[in-house]
Formats: structure tokens, C-alpha cells, sequence
């Protein structure tokens, strides 16, 4: 698909067409069309359109942008609410772009109930249907009454909608790009800021339009941030926004007061998320507004830590397919964080990956959508919630640590939300009972819920808590290529390198003094994994990461676990810096991370 030089509607063009039509441009449906060839070409510029995006147009009217929009070599599935353009559309673009007719279909509907891929499906200019990918990209120009409505409805429509380029009143776009603090920061600000961060990057002439307008416009550039864990409360956020924004001299206490029963409640409210009742609403950000509608709903957090097997021996297979280990588990200070949402109407889960600073980052090239009910940690709530009938809640989860990296993420997830669960339900669960949920939710799970150090036994999910001195530093290194545990175990049995030694045995009290140590060379000697070789069979590359990282200077290098995720312990926090920093630049490694153990276990966290 190829940029086709097109002839794009000229001033005479656009009078010409509506004459045809009969179509005076109405002020109700603000109808101001572009006739300027080289704005045009600015905002497809602007909208960085490439060949093959598929873009949502709201508002095509004459086909102005339409053909600048395919001269670029888009598809464009153009909203149109006037019966009359929605109809002659195709005909203009057949008449002057027949080879790219191809490329366009016309859905005559109001923007804010096309609400899904269905809704696009239609014949397209030449009249030919065909099945597309879904939307990437939004362009619009749209009347100002109209404007956030619209491109709020299509972001929550279409979440592959990544970017848009909308064209407004100036006065709209300075709202819709305004940040906490400004005196034109509202509701449309947070609103839009709930899906990403809009900006404004240039202005438009009245005189690009017929019939020309009395107010200026400019061009709104969007980018939709990564997924955060947020869509369970967004009815809740809006609901404080409008309350918030409706009188805006108005403090928190008193604007709240009607959506939160009373000043009181609000107060309380307030405390719980951490923010000053007397500020007003536009002090508060996006995320505030999120802290407060938590607060509101009763919504508990909690966190559990990431593991490294620094020792892994590892048995021949059980009857029952389970392989008996003996494993020495050390909690790292990347953790995952889960929120429970009570009383909703039905159960749920959403989930979003963020950095080590915290920051929202795309979901990883291994990570795939599970079925709602095979989510470890909604698996977690609905045991708790068993226990004591509690509701269905929305659980939220937060990932930070690398996912199918052998460093049982999703076995943090569930502790998490078995101890976010207990609290959000008032279940009053002891820690027998959550230690017994855990075991039946992955041998993994239980030493999530401990953290610190322990031997694990059995499946890895019988514990014996260790007595450990000082803070042990780790880098984590990421690989680029994912490893199947199934597969590992697999290879590990075709070699039949199943540990000789007695998997029963007491750990010796050479482990008692490099626990107690702060020098962690002694424990360098100790680690140990037994998958280590089949791991790095099936994913050769990995040897070259263990290399690169011993060195670089780290006292021990080893693969976690099932793998693919390297670990590399160091003597001290400087360098596990220099090991990061070289781990990083290795064309193998996806990211090194800087971690530190041993950590605590799941635990309930404030904002």
C-alpha cells in the first residue's frame, strides 16, 4: 500500500459539491470544511498517518481530509452524522481517487454510538466488503460542542486506537491539553488524561475554512499511555470529576459532599487517599482523582515480592508429574501490586505493567490475554470471597516483575490478592488458612505470602523460614526469547540429571554463615540450580548472558528458576550498577533490572 499523489479539494471544488448536494453548512452540526490543500497535508503530517494504518475519521463532511488522509495510503473508516455527505462521500472519492476507493467506507451514524468493530463494518467506496484490522489511529475535525464527547467515546471503544489528531476550537484544545493547576483545567483535561496525554502542536486559520468561522482552531495531538489497571473505577472517577468540576471555587469537602453522602464522609475519604479536603478540583491529577474514588469504593492494596531460587536441586518425576525439590527461595524487591475492588456487579480483572520506577510500559511480546477466570490473582479473590460470601469485586493488578521469567509473578499476584482479599472483605482469615489457600493456588504461591529467605520442600511449598544478616543485591537480566517451564522439566528428565543427592537433607551450617555474613562471597559459593543446563540447552543464548555477567564483576551469575531471567549477585550496590549497566547493552538481554533481597512478603499498602 502506497502513497497515491492525489487532487485535493480546492476552494471551488468544496462550493461546487454542496451546491450538487444542497447542503448549506449548519452551525448545529459545526460545519466548517477545510479547503486548504496544505493544511491538509499538515494535519496528516501532524497525525504521522503511514501506509496501511487503518484510521477512524469523524466528521468527513465533503471529503476535504478523506483524500488527503488516503493520498497517504490509510485506510479510513470515516463517521458521518449527516445522512446527505455520508451518501455522496463515496462518490467523490470514487469520481476523483477510483484506485483508492478501495480504501474507504462511510458509516452514517453518530460518532458516540459507534461503540465496536461491528459498527465500522461496512461496504467500502467501490463497494466492496472486506474485513480489516482494527482502527490504530483517530483524525477528526470536530465542532466544539461535540469535540470531548467524541474522542473519549472512540478511545474507550477502540483501545487500539494508539494515537489522534483532532482539530478544535482553540479554546476546547487548550482544555483538552491543560494540566492540574491551569486556569482552563477541568474535567475534559482529566477525562482525557485517564487514557493518555494530549498536547497542542499548532494552530489553525480561520480562512482554510468555508464557510469561515469566528473562532480560532488548533491541532490536538493525543498518545495513549500503556494500560493501567484503572477501568474497573472509571464510572466512580468520572462521577468525582463532574462532582468536583461543577463548582470549581468549591473545596473537595464541599464540591464531594453530594456524590459521598455528606462533608464528613468526604473528609474520611480524603484521608484514606492521602489528599487535603480544602484543595479544589483542579489541584488534583488523573491519579488523585483514582486515590479518592478507591478510597470511596473501600478498595484495599497489597503488594508480594518476586523470588530468586538461589539454591534449586531439583528430584526425579512423582507419579503425579510433580518433580520434589529442595530449594532455597530469596524474596527481591520487585513486587507485584494488587487491588480489590468490593461490591461490583460482577467479578473482573485488569491488569498493567509498569517499570522500576513505577511508570506505565507496554505489556511484554510474551504476555498473553488469559480468560478472566484463569487469572491467578482473581482465582486468589473469589477463594477469599468463598470463605465469607463477600460480593464480586474488580481486582486490579499491577506487574513489575518480568513475566515468564522464572521469577513466579503470577505466584505474587495471587498472594497479593489473597492478602489485599482478606482485608477488602473483612474475611478475618488467620495465616493457616491463607497458607492453605496458597498451596492449593501454585507451589509457588506460599513463599510469595512469606517472603524473606526459606528452604522449600516438596513441590517448593512446604517452608522453613532462614535467619538472614544482611541485604543481598541482585541484577536481573531479562531475555528476549521466553522458555517453557513444562519444557525445561522436560529436557532435565531426557537427561536424567535428576539430583543423586538426598532431596530430605538439613542444609548445612556452611549456609548458617553465609546467611549471616555481610560479605556475600561465601554465598556465591553456594548457588546452585539444577535446570540450569537444560534451560540453557533450549535457549543457548543464555550462556553468554551468564558470561557476560561474571565478567562484568558479579560474584555468581545463574539462571532463575526455569529461566529465561539471568541472576547475577553482587558484592555491593555500586556494583550491581556496573553489572546492570553492561547487562543492558548484551543484544541478548531485553532488561537488567537492579533488585534487593531478602524482601518482605505480601503485605497491605497504602496509595
Amino acid at each position: 500500500m502506497e502513497n497515491v499523489p492525489l487532487q485535493l479539494l480546492s476552494p471551488g471544488d468544496i462550493r461546487q459539491l454542496a451546491d450538487a448536494l444542497g447542503v448549506a453548512p449548519t452551525k448545529k452540526l459545526g460545519q466548517n470544511f477545510v479547503h486548504d490543500a496544505g493544511t491538509l497535508r499538515r494535519i496528516v503530517a501532524s497525525a504521522e498517518i503511514t501506509p496501511g494504518d487503518h484510521v477512524i475519521e469523524v466528521g468527513p463532511g465533503l471529503g476535504s481530509l478523506t483524500l488527503a488522509l488516503l493520498e497517504a495510503g490509510a485506510r479510513v473508516s470515516a463517521i458521518e452524522l449527516d445522512g446527505a455527505l455520508a451518501a455522496a462521500l463515496p462518490r467523490t472519492v470514487k469520481d476523483r481517487a477510483g484506485e483508492v476507493a478501495s480504501r474507504l467506507r462511510v458509516v452514517n451514524a453518530d460518532a458516540c454510538a459507534v461503540t465496536g468493530l461491528r459498527d465500522l463494518e461496512a461496504p467500502t467506496a467501490n463497494g466492496e466488503v472486506a474485513s480489516w484490522e482494527p482502527p490504530t489511529k483517530l483524525v477528526a475535525n470536530l465542532p466544539y460542542n461535540v469535540s470531548v464527547p467524541v474522542v473519549l467515546s472512540i478511545l474507550a471503544s477502540f483501545p487500539t486506537v494508539t494515537s489522534a489528531l483532532i482539530m478544535v476550537q482553540k479554546e476546547v484544545g487548550e482544555r483538552m491539553a491543560a494540566r492540574p493547576g491551569s486556569r482552563v483545567y477541568g474535567a475534559p483535561s482529566v477525562k482525557l488524561a485517564w487514557w493518555g496525554e494530549a498536547r497542542v502542536v499548532g494552530g489553525v486559520a480561520r480562512t482554510v475554512f468555508w464557510p469561515q468561522p469566528h473562532v480560532d482552531s488548533v491541532l490536538v495531538a493525543f498518545a495513549r499511555t500503556p494500560a493501567r489497571a484503572w477501568e474497573g473505577l472509571r464510572e466512580d472517577v468520572w462521577e468525582l470529576v463532574d462532582a468536583a468540576f461543577s463548582q470549581r471555587r468549591k473545596t473537595l469537602r464541599r464540591a464531594l459532599a453530594p456524590v459521598c453522602t455528606n462533608a464528613q464522609r468526604v473528609e474520611a475519604i480524603c484521608a484514606a487517599a492521602g489528599i487535603d479536603p480544602r484543595w479544589r478540583g483542579e489541584a488534583l491529577g488523573v491519579e488523585d482523582f483514582i486515590a479518592l474514588a478507591r478510597a470511596r469504593r473501600g478498595g484495599v492494596s497489597a503488594d508480594a515480592p518476586g523470588k530468586v531460587n538461589v539454591l534449586l536441586e531439583v528430584g526425579p518425576a512423582r507419579s503425579d508429574g510433580y518433580h520434589p525439590l529442595l530449594t532455597v527461595f530469596e524474596a527481591v524487591s520487585l513486587r507485584e501490586r494488587v487491588s480489590i475492588i468490593p461490591d461490583c456487579d460482577a467479578w473482573g480483572v485488569t491488569t498493567c505493567f509498569v517499570d522500576a520506577e513505577g511508570n506505565p510500559t507496554p505489556a511484554p511480546h510474551r504476555w498473553h490475554e488469559v480468560a478472566d477466570e484463569d487469572h491467578l490473582a482473581l482465582r486468589a479473590a473469589r477463594l477469599v470471597a468463598d470463605e465469607c460470601q463477600a460480593a464480586p469485586a474488580h481486582v486490579e493488578v499491577t506487574k513489575m516483575i518480568p513475566v515468564a521469567g522464572g521469577m513466579a509473578g503470577g505466584s505474587a499476584d495471587a498472594a497479593a490478592a489473597l492478602v489485599a482479599a482478606n482485608k477488602a472483605f473483612d474475611a478475618r482469615l488467620d495465616e493457616t488458612r491463607l497458607y492453605e489457600l496458597a498451596r492449593s493456588l501454585g507451589a509457588d504461591v506460599p513463599f510469595c505470602l512469606a517472603g524473606g529467605m526459606c528452604v522449600g520442600r516438596e513441590r517448593g511449598d512446604v517452608l522453613t523460614p532462614l535467619e538472614v544478616t544482611p541485604t543481598h543485591h541482585w541484577v536481573l537480566a531479562t531475555s528476549r526469547q521466553g522458555l517453557s517451564t513444562p519444557a525445561v522439566f522436560a529436557r532435565f528428565d531426557e537427561k536424567k540429571s535428576a539430583s543423586p543427592r538426598a532431596l530430605e537433607r538439613e542444609l548445612g551450617c556452611d549456609w548458617e554463615e553465609a546467611l549471616a555474613e555481610e560479605d556475600p562471597a561465601k554465598l556465591a559459593g553456594l548457588v546452585a540450580n539444577d535446570l540450569e543446563e537444560a534451560a540453557c540447552e533450549l535457549a543457548p543464548h543464555l550462556r553468554a548472558v551468564l558470561d557476560e555477567a561474571r565478567r562484568a564483576g558479579a560474584l555468581a551469575a545463574m539462571v532463575s528458576g526455569s529461566g529465561p531471567t539471568v541472576a547475577a549477585l553482587c558484592a555491593h550496590e555500586t556494583q550491581a550498577r556496573e553489572v546492570r549497566d553492561r547487562l543492558a547493552a548484551h543484544p541478548h538481554v531485553e532488561r537488567a533490572l537492579l533488585a534487593n533481597g531478602p524482601a518482605a512478603g505480601a503485605r497491605v499498602v497504602t496509595r
